[in-house]
């Protein structure tokens, strides 16, 4: 399956940058899935994988937090396992994107979750995703 995963992520970054290459996104999946707690959701249609949505929870020793910029309260970055569900990556090819798919990915994979709360890294220029 990690092959349709990278087919989608190329399709939905295709106009993003040099940045977004299947090498890359190989060598993140290889080091995500194995992580305990890792979950992924897909949507499709007619056999076809149109999105997805994976992530895990933050353990002890995260790096996730690391660069953050604004002021956060004390304890903010604290994490042992079970308090914060990271969701990395949040996917819909661009021919299916604008009709609800993200936000019944985003809405089911959390509904399964039993962590206090959940993150989500967005790019700065991703306007959409930050309203979302």
């Amino acid at each position: 399956m990690v092959e349709q995963l990278v087919d989608v992520y190329l399709d939905a970054h295709a106009d993003d940058g040099p940045r977004y290459t299947a090498e890359r996104y190989e060598r993140q999946l290889a080091a995500h899935m194995p992580r305990e707690g890792w979950e992924l959701v897909t949507a499709r249609v007619d056999d076809e994988l149109v999105g997805y949505v994976y992530g895990f929870p933050l353990g002890a020793a995260t790096r996730w937090w690391d660069g953050i910029h604004e002021p956060v309260p004390d304890g903010f970055t604290d994490e042992n396992g079970h308090r914060t569900f990271a969701v990395c990556e949040l996917l819909v090819r661009r021919s299916w994107q604008r009709r609800g798919i993200a936000r019944a990915l985003h809405d089911r994979l959390l509904s399964t979750r039993r962590e206090q709360r959940a993150t989500l890294l967005v790019r700065p220029d991703n306007a959409a995703a930050q309203q979302a």
